[in-house]
């Protein structure tokens, strides 16, 4: 199998092959390297054909650079670098071999030097083709033209188109090269010669849309297409015009819709896109965009008849967590979506906050870019919503089974009256230091203790079950945790408590860090008034 290796990378394609594998530019020969046989460059002082080495001629640059070829081309990329060195050496000021001695190097692993060689060479700078002489115009005049690109009658008609080819070509030389301000420039010069050249019309905005600016490339376009329709009335009684033999890929696109990134065809024509396949270019992987049909603004490239999404009413539905998805019509995210925020609300504030805000920005964004065409088109099935609301009855059902257990703790007093009297209970209670509570907490537990402080945070589980924390000194500080049965008490209350001590209380605090106090579970608890 043959190969097109790639000028700007260096890299290895199949023959047919339009873009580079690796680099994604466009291949326009069959080699990589510059071979200097029978190419005119202005560098040298002869334009002579290099003839082969023999006893009474020595090797000269342009025959070591082309010998170094050859020797690439079987990947034998040393002996490809000593040819081009050599080369080199014998004139110093040849791009060609400068630039080939940068792919060998880069081949080879050598980066650094084939950045230096590739430096060299672009500071040398590659030839600029001759200006266009006399003997140049009489032997373009024999080209075989293409039937729209064939003047319509007249000698000096016939001679003008042929000389805007010329220039025609140039342009799309300088497309290749990249150099756009370059490309109007030959392009508006054919134009000037043969004013109804529509493959001319047709790159002149191609390199127009590449300098950004979208109008004059449109009306380039269209005035192509009409050339192209006025040909057609006059030459409907002749016989078919043979393909066009000229190898530049800008031609063959006219008549077709091409991407305005990279210029490759597009495989559907304007308007013919399947349904729902995002509009994507298959060379560059770039959104086609389409201002002609859907204008300057959001909607580009979109490639369904169905209604459009309103991304802000989608986001909106996300309120509730994963609706939004349906709407969508991505059943599995919102169901993940639903799930975790569950879990994060019943376990962890934060996350679930972090997951319900990530729910509604994804609604509102992938309902922008099904519109875009930029993924599949889909819309929300009674299946889906059925589906949802059944996960979301088994979320409750088990949060109803689960929650209480999980969310109480300890076991609560069942009541707050005991065998013994209030008297008695105050009579047996210790005053304890908080350290020693704290720090030696295993040799109290089972002992019935009093402490005075301010509750600061009340937690009501069901009925008449609470859950203090009580401050016990002033500013927050030696917080004790109380399991209460009883009349309701409010934050900021002071209270005296009179209790069993039960052991340490560890818990999940709302920015997720882990707390442990000392529990107490209250035998007698009695507001301080005043």
């Amino acid at each position: 199998m043959d190969y097109i290796y790639c000028r700007s990378c260096g890299g290895k394609n199949p023959e047919d092959a339009t873009f580079c594998n690796r680099c994604g530019k466009r291949l326009d020969y069959s080699i990589d390297v510059v071979d200097l046989t029978n190419v005119e460059i202005t560098e040298s002082t002869t334009t002579s054909i290099v003839p082969p080495p023999s006893e009474s001629t020595e090797p000269d640059a342009k025959w070591w650079n082309n010998k170094g070829n050859e020797y690439y081309f079987k990947d034998d990329y040393e002996s490809a670098l000593d040819c081009y060195s050599k080369a080199i050496k014998l004139d110093p000021n040849l791009w060609a071999g400068w630039y080939n001695s940068s792919l060998a190097l880069s081949k080879l692993g050598r980066g650094d030097e084939a950045r230096k060689a590739r430096s060299k060479a672009d500071e040398l700078g590659k030839p600029k083709p001759p200006p266009l002489r006399d003997d140049d115009k009489k032997s373009v005049q024999d080209i075989v033209q293409t039937p729209e690109d064939k003047p319509l009658a007249g000698d000096q008609k016939r001679k003008g188109a042929t000389e805007a080819s010329v220039w025609k070509n140039r342009g799309d030389n300088s497309v290749d090269r990249e150099h756009y301000e370059e490309a109007i420039h030959y392009y508006q010069k054919a134009l000037e010669l043969d004013p109804d050249y529509a493959n001319a019309w047709h790159n002149l905005g191609f390199a127009y849309y590449k300098v950004g600016q979208p109008e004059k490339a449109q009306e380039c376009k269209e005035t192509a297409a009409r050339k192209i329709e006025e040909k057609k009335r006059i030459t409907q009684s002749t016989s078919t015009s043979k393909q066009s033999s000229e190898k530049v890929h800008l031609e063959d696109n006219i008549g077709k819709e091409t991407c305005l990134n990279c210029g490759a065809i597009l495989p559907y024509a304007q308007g013919h896109w399947p349904v729902g396949k995002p509009k994507l270019c298959p060379k560059c992987g770039v959104r086609v965009k389409d201002p002609l049909r859907y204008g300057s603004g959001s909607g580009q490239g979109k490639t369904h008849e169905e209604q459009r999404k309103n991304p802000t009413v989608t986001g909106l539905l996300s309120i509730f967590p994963g609706v939004g998805q349906l709407d969508n019509g991505q059943l599995g995210k919102g169901l993940l979506l639903l799930i975790g925020w569950s879990i994060g609300l019943f376990l962890y504030f934060i996350p679930s906050l972090i997951i319900w805000i990530y729910g509604i920005y994804d609604a509102h964004k992938t309902a922008k870019m099904m519109n875009y065409g930029d993924i599949p088109f889909k819309k929300m099935k009674g299946t889906h919503i059925a589906v949802y609301f059944v996960t979301m009855i088994v979320i409750l059902l088990i949060v109803g089974g689960i929650g209480p257990t999980l969310l109480s703790g300890p076991s609560l007093p069942t009541s707050n009256t005991n065998t013994l009297s209030v008297a008695q209970i105050k009579a047996a209670a210790k005053t304890v230091p908080y350290d020693s509570l704290f720090r030696y907490n295993e040799g109290y537990v089972g002992d019935v203790v009093y402490f005075k402080g301010e509750i600061v945070q009340v937690e009501n589980y069901y009925g008449d079950n609470y859950h203090f924390r009580i401050a016990t000194k002033d500013g927050y500080d030696d917080i004790i945790y109380v399991n209460y049965v009883g009349s309701r008490l409010l934050e900021g209350d002071i209270v005296e408590i009179w209790g069993t001590v039960k052991g340490l209380k560890r818990y999940t605090a709302i920015f997720g860090q882990s707390v442990t106090i000392p529990e107490i579970d209250s035998l007698h608890l009695q507001q301080v008034i005043g």
